[in-house]
């Protein structure tokens, strides 16, 4: 089996010829005849990419040669490999260095096949080498479930696993070097919940049978929505060279025939309370574009009439079911488009069958993007409808925006003083759901901002004010008539940096040196004067929801860094990032008895302020509530 086994034989690639390091809270070497014996207490051993930890561990190597230069390994509790994303665990492990012979007790392994990115597992109770290709394990589980107990599962009671067709170059480190494997084994059982399906007394089974095997996924549930389900998932990939004897009748270049190009995925369920269902899902990708189509269709029975569904309408029809499509491509350095469409039976599906998208998915959206970014500016055409009859959405009909990064107004003459620019022009409809008594608003409107800024920096400080000018245009307002809004802002960015270095190290936690870095900031920003108050303003999104406000921002962050190599190159790695902030407002009885949208705008920062009480009114306050946010990581845990 291609994907399982090269990686279940990897852990033990150890050598005494390779330089190993040997880290461990308490190290004790004896002799015992020829070789000396090292006992290490909560070991890592580290060599290339493999590291090995264990609660306790013994190597033996010669008198005459250092501890990481060992000959037999044997390690127990807790015993966990790694390298990259794949990792075995077992409760015992034995390696010899010298005669490649590996065992092992109490093993679980997962990996992950690299073109798909689906993970597989191993769970054995024993397994050992017999000579150098061949391996022999007891009471064997394969599965693609992911839980701690396997839904499904194929139990092997004893299997031997066999390498052909060697790798050309033979390394040293190589304990299975073969390219495809074969699996004999008595007795297979395919079981569901640890019951078994069918029996076969023997079998034998080859790597390239299992690479693209159709069944994914098995798992079967029971909840008091749907009583007992099975859920299924099948597939297979698609691979170039099959697409161009499809498509074209020859095949265009076979260099690239086992390259992947995409995937096509089926689902069958089965829900005891409310039937069957299945969608067919495609999934595809080359080197400038990719992109989905995932469907999902159910002939409903019914509901449970439980609490949950209570909160649902009545079901209008059997038939449900949704299409999502999306598609980018990269047509060029600096070109872009992008296709989306998303198509739902009614406004329940969502929640009852996919609750987290419902809950933290994109906003469903029928649209097609095209953007043009050479450098400098970029600009946007994006074109959005509602198709869903039931859902709330604002529609561009289309929309076209043009944006300019800061540049300087006088390069030629002094390159100081930076101008920003961004326009915006849209057809706008803001669409209810049908049935609602209220009625679609349409308007054109045209929104061109304008901004100045006059960056100087200090040696201990940099000072950014700035000062803009928005202009926005509506072909018909609440009334109906044209409508114009002119907002003048102004502010400034103040920072401040301290840095120092300090002799610090630890091995154990990756830590080589210290550099701890402080970062002051206080930003001040006003939007001093709007002409027309959002309040009187029809809302299609943020831009008419802009009005007066002030607030003054403070934040301290502390940073500490130390070096790493990577790739022969010394990086900065961050393992403590500490920030802490809070927000003043000079006029609270405007800006803060309200929920203020503004305060989430640029150039605003965005710290919320919350009620009084839970359902209670906003409070005049001058200062808002203290946001802080930590990320912490060891390089080496």
């Amino acid at each position: 089996m291609k994907w399982f086994f090269p990686f279940f034989f990897f852990p033990f690639v150890i050598s005494a010829q390779d330089e190993t390091i040997i880290e461990a809270d308490y190290i004790s070497i004896e002799k015992e005849g020829d070789l000396n014996v090292a006992f290490l207490s909560h070991p890592v051993v580290i060599r290339g990419e493999v590291r090995i930890q264990a609660d306790r561990m013994l190597l033996w190597f010669p008198a005459e040669k250092q501890k990481n230069s060992f000959e037999e390994l044997y390690a127990e509790g807790n015993v966990v490999y790694r390298s990259g994303t794949q990792e075995v665990k077992s409760d015992r492990m034995y390696y010899n260095a010298l005669t490649h012979q590996a065992y092992m007790v109490h093993l679980e392994a997962r990996m992950w096949e690299p073109k798909s990115g689906r993970s597989y597992r191993i769970i054995a109770e024993k397994m050992k080498s017999l000579v150098r290709g061949k391996f022999q394990m007891e009471k064997v589980r394969l599965s693609t479930c992911n839980y701690g107990v396997p839904h499904y599962d194929v139990y092997v009671g004893e299997g031997l696993l066999s390498g052909r067709d060697p790798h050309e170059e033979q390394r040293a480190l190589d304990v299975f070097p073969f390219q495809q494997w074969t699996l004999q084994g008595r007795p297979i059982i395919p079981r569901m919940a640890e019951i078994p399906i069918f029996y076969l007394p023997a079998f034998m089974l080859k790597s390239e049978w299992l690479k693209d095997f159709p069944l994914r996924s098995v798992r079967p549930e029971e909840t008091s929505r749907f009583g007992w389900s099975v859920l299924t998932e099948w597939g297979f990939p698609l691979y170039k060279g099959r697409l161009d004897e499809w498509f074209f009748d020859e095949n265009l270049d076979p260099k690239d025939d086992d390259r992947r190009w995409g995937d096509i995925g089926i689902e069958v369920d089965w829900r005891e309370v409310r039937g069957w269902a299945g969608g067919v899902d495609l999934k595809w990708g080359w080197d400038r574009y990719h992109g989905y189509v995932d469907s999902y269709f159910l002939y409903d029975e019914g509901r449970s009439g439980n609490d949950f569904d209570l909160k649902f309408d009545p079901l209008q029809r059997k038939e449900r079911g949704r299409v999502r499509q999306f598609h980018r491509h990269d047509a060029g350095e600096d070109w872009r488009y992008e296709v989306e469409l998303s198509w739902i039976s009614d406004k329940d599906l969502l929640e009852e069958f996919f609750e987290t998208e419902f809950k933290e998915g994109k906003e469903q959206e029928t649209s097609f993007y095209l953007r043009w970014k050479p450098s400098t500016v970029g600009a946007y055409l994006w074109e959005r409808h509602r198709i869903n009859d039931f859902q709330r959405q604002l529609e561009y009909l289309p929309r076209l925006h043009f944006e300019m990064l800061p540049q300087p107004i006088l390069p030629s003459f002094w390159d100081r003083v930076l101008f920003f620019q961004s326009s915006d022009v849209a057809h706008l409809r803001y669409r209810y759901p049908d049935g609602d008594p209220l009625s679609d608003e349409r308007s054109w409107r045209a929104d061109f901002l304008n901004e100045v800024t006059l960056p100087f920096t200090l040696p201990w400080l940099s000072l950014s004010p700035y000062g803009s000018v928005r202009g926005t245009f509506w072909d018909q307002d609440i009334d109906g008539d044209t409508e114009s809004r002119w907002l003048w802002s102004a502010g400034g960015r103040l920072r401040m940096d301290f840095h120092g270095v300090h002799d610090l190290t630890w091995e154990s936690i990756g830590l080589d040196r210290l550099r701890h870095i402080a970062h002051l900031e206080a930003r001040y920003s006003y939007n001093i004067h709007s002409t027309e108050q959002s309040s009187s303003l029809y809302v299609f999104d943020n831009i008419e929801l802009l009005d007066e406000f002030e607030e003054v921002m403070f934040s301290f962050r502390n940073r500490l860094e130390t070096k790493v190599v990577e790739n022969e190159k010394e990086i900065s790695f961050e393992f403590l990032d500490l920030g802490v902030s809070i927000e003043y407002y000079p006029n609270p009885s405007r800006d803060t008895t309200s929920f203020q949208a503004t305060n989430y705008l640029s150039p605003f920062y965005w710290i919320p302020l919350s009620p009084s009480s839970v359902g209670g009114g906003y409070l005049p306050r001058h200062w808002s509530n203290v946001h802080w946010d930590l990320h912490f990581r060891l390089r080496n845990s």
